[in-house]
Formats: structure tokens, sequence, C-alpha cells
């Protein structure tokens, strides 16, 4: 949000600007020079339209689901792309990854223009999402994606897979949501924001050594994942939805 925007045009002008970049970076993944980066980017934009239709008064379902089936089309380059990076990273043969990297992008150039019309009606449907200027709205969405990025953490402290990407998957979205209220809330926002995406990081990073088949140089990663976890997620749901709703009051108070 910028200052003196309510919630509302801000969610707007920003679901709008997020389809739009999703709808240049999948045109742009047909170049030859830098598919990665506009793979990347393409995931990215989807990432962030997904967490922010959360706050959406109605979630649109439709718009969502759309945004997710190119996420999960787009997720087999982007997975190959890491296990090639890691490999390389490592000193590991990388002949079978460049080989399924190129099968994959084989797959992916026949299916880029129907994905590039998907993306243009995501643009189209985003002018329709019903945005609100509720504080106690915006503060219930975030209570509710703080507490699951928090539960998560007990599951996947066991090691599971499944279970740890999920709570990526969880944190990933509490932070995207974050960075959208941050200027309602300020410092005492931000620092949970920068928390909460260096964690995301941190279990990017283990991720990527699960998927390159190097799930032992990933357990360190984990570990201190976990222990970065407990602190960023110290307070309870309950007492840090206290502490940051009357910021979030007073910002769209100013702003209507």
């Amino acid at each position: 949000m910028r200052p003196g925007e309510s919630c509302s045009r801000a969610l707007l002008r920003v679901l709008h600007e997020q389809a739009i970049a999703l709808a240049d970076a999948l045109r742009a993944c047909s170049a030859q020079s830098d598919r990665e980066a506009a793979v990347h980017r393409a995931r990215v934009a989807g990432k962030k339209l997904r967490a922010l239709c959360g706050y959406c008064e109605v979630p649109p379902r439709a718009l969502v689901q759309r945004v997710s089936t190119i996420g999960r089309t787009l997720s087999e380059a982007r997975d190959l792309h890491v296990v090639h990076r890691t490999l390389l990273s490592l000193d590991q043969p990388v002949g079978q990854s460049v080989r399924a990297l190129t099968e994959a992008y084989t797959v992916l150039e026949a299916r880029l223009p129907h994905l590039v019309a998907e993306a243009d009606l995501i643009v189209e449907a985003v002018g329709g999402a019903r945005a609100s200027d509720d504080p106690h709205h915006l503060m219930a969405v975030l209570r509710k994606s703080y507490k699951v990025a928090r539960n998560r953490m007990g599951a996947a402290r066991e090691g599971d897979a499944a279970a740890v990407h999920a709570w990526r998957k969880a944190v990933k979205r509490l932070g995207y949501q974050l960075q959208f209220v941050e200027p309602a809330c300020g410092a005492s926002l931000s620092r949970l924001r920068e928390d909460v995406q260096a964690l995301g990081s941190l279990l990017g990073r283990h991720r990527d050594m699960h998927l390159a088949g190097h799930p032992q140089l990933g357990n360190p990663l984990l570990d201190e994942a976990v222990a970065r976890g407990r602190e960023v997620f110290i307070e309870a749901p309950g007492t840090w939805h206290e502490r940051l709703t009357p910021l979030m009051e007073l910002w769209l108070e100013e702003a209507l």
C-alpha cells in the first residue's frame, strides 16, 4: 500500500500489476536466452496473486484456480532448473538434468499459447475482485495465515519432505500478505516481514537439496529453519492480532 491509499484501491492495483507481470513473464518464456528468470518471475507473480486474493471479501476461486494451474504447469521446469543449479554447485554430473530440462521446455513451449491466453483472462478478471477496507477483515486474514504457518512448523520439525514443503508454502504466503500491509503497521511489521521472508528462503534452500537428491545436506538447513521459526512465531496468533489491529485501523482511517 502507498501512503494515503485505501486498502481496496491498493489491493486492486497490486492484483492488476501482478496479473500483468504474470502474463509478461509467460510471454518471455518463449525466448531462448533467459527462460529460467522468466519462469521464476511468472511463478512469483502467481504466488503473490494467490496470496493477495486472500484479502478479497469473497475469494475469487475461479481466478485462483487459473493461477494455480499455471503454477503447476511451470513447476516442473522450475524444479529442474533448481536440480541443475544445485548439482553444479555441488560439482556433480549434470548431463541427465540438462536432458530433462530440454524435454521439459519442449512440453512447456507447446503449452505456452494456452497459458498466455489464461493469463490474459486473469488480467481481465482481477478488475472484478471485491476488495475490503475493513481492518478487522484484513487482520483476520493475516491472523489465519500467521496461525497456519506457525502450526505447520510443528509437523515440519520431524523432517518429512511433504510437511516441510507445506510449511514453506505457508511461510511464503504469509510473507507476501505482510508485504502488502507493511506500510500500515510500520517497523512493528517490517521486522516480522523480513524474518518471514528470510525463513522462506532458508526453507527454499532445504527443498533445493531434496530435489537434487541430497537430503542429508538439507538437514542442517531444516534445523536452522526450525530454530529461526521459533523466534519468528514466538507470539500466539491472538496476541499478535490484538497488537497490530489498532495500527491497521489508524492507517485505514487516515486513508479513507
